[in-house]
């Protein structure tokens, strides 16, 4: 849930707006709460000042949270395995984000057995498949051995733990691989929670450089602007016909150059049908740093569940209407590291246009002078 927010008056009339600091940066700005006076004893011009310090706080929070991913933790310096509750935290991510992202870069996961019986196969090529690839239960029961097991194990990719992990909390694999390169089976389900599952270091740091690369990619990290600055207009380049691409095709280009399974392709799928409503499918020479912390802001008023909102208040509510609905209803909103998870699924796709001789021009990092002058 996304951090909570009030506004409340004082006795002078004056209007207060009240922000809740995320847990995880309470320590680092040694506060649990900001409050920022609107300066005004009007509600109409007390809400619309609300609105611009909320978005400078939770840009700074943004900021904060993607600087953290800039360091590299010593933790993770060695090629050993960490708890990804721990690894995390580590990396100014929640654990659901590093999910979605192990997902992709690394379905396996690793967990201690304790005292599983079950059957244990060693000559793992002898095993019949499927022609799926799947392992055939009749042929591992009558090449497994009863055995109990007691050691560091992992999952196999194709029971894509971290997927089981997102829509439920646990997981429950079929089959584990042990140290010793040999298979297991146990005998009655295993079901594991998600504070016992370990990650690759090597794996989470490698996810840490590639989303830092994003956020650098779409200037994320520049310092926040105040927004009461009136600042003159800078003209944006005209775009050339090779730029003038919808978001929606560059999305269908760029699936078309992945290798993705059946749950990371209705995911992206997902996650470019989510900026496409939200941001009207933008032209790809439209969109800008600006564009992101537009997006940003929408997903912050928006529900949790948009699919559940839309079941509730009709299918054909718009983006518009659902930010109206939560606001009204009190409906708990989209939490800043879901929108973080939202927005690296986005730059994934746009580092894939701004390819050179693709989609969109590659617009350089401001400098100190050109920042001054955005608006």
């Amino acid at each position: 849930m996304a951090a909570a927010t009030c506004l409340y008056r004082r006795p002078s009339g004056i209007y207060v707006f009240r922000l809740a600091v995320p847990l995880r940066l309470r320590a680092l700005l040694n506060k649990t709460e900001v409050h920022v006076s609107t300066k005004s004893r009007d509600i109409a011009s007390a809400k619309f000042a609300a609105l611009q310090i909320e978005y400078r706080w939770r840009e700074r929070f943004m900021a904060l949270d993607l600087q953290r991913l800039a360091t590299k933790n010593p933790l993770l310096a060695d090629d050993g395995l960490v708890p990804i509750v721990e690894a995390a935290k580590l990396i100014g991510l929640s654990v659901e984000t590093l999910l979605l992202e192990l997902q992709q870069a690394c379905p396996s996961l690793h967990t201690v057995g304790e005292n599983w019986r079950g059957l244990l196969v060693k000559d793992t090529d002898a095993i019949d498949r499927e022609p799926g690839g799947g392992y055939i239960l009749n042929s591992v029961e009558s090449l497994g051995d009863a055995s109990v097991l007691n050691c560091m194990c992992r999952s196999l990719p194709e029971d894509n733990v971290p997927l089981q992990l997102l829509s439920r909390g646990q997981a429950t694999p079929s089959c584990f691989a042990t140290e010793a390169g040999h298979l297991f089976w146990p005998t009655n389900e295993v079901t594991i929670s998600a504070s016992a599952w370990f990650a690759t270091k090597s794996v989470v740091e490698r996810i840490r450089q590639r989303l830092h690369g994003h956020a650098q990619a779409l200037q994320i990290l520049q310092p926040p602007q105040a927004p009461s600055t009136i600042t003159p207009h800078v003209q944006q380049p005209s775009l050339t016909t090779r730029e003038q691409k919808r978001f929606s095709e560059v999305f269908d280009a760029y699936k078309q150059h992945k290798t993705w399974g059946k749950a990371q392709a209705n995911q992206m799928a997902t996650e470019a049908g989510l900026f496409i409503d939200v941001m009207n499918d933008p032209m790809t020479g439209d969109i800008h740093v600006e564009s992101i912390h537009e997006f940003s802001s929408r997903l912050a008023s928006l529900p949790t569940d948009i699919y559940q909102a839309r079941r509730k208040y009709g299918k054909d509510a718009s983006i518009d209407d659902l930010i109206e609905l939560a606001r009204q209803d009190n409906l708990p909103t989209k939490s800043e590291q879901t929108i973080k998870g939202h927005i690296s699924r986005v730059a994934e796709i746009l580092n894939f246009a701004v390819s050179p001789g693709d989609y969109m021009p590659c617009h350089p990092t401001p400098s100190a002078h050109s920042r001054s002058n955005k608006r």
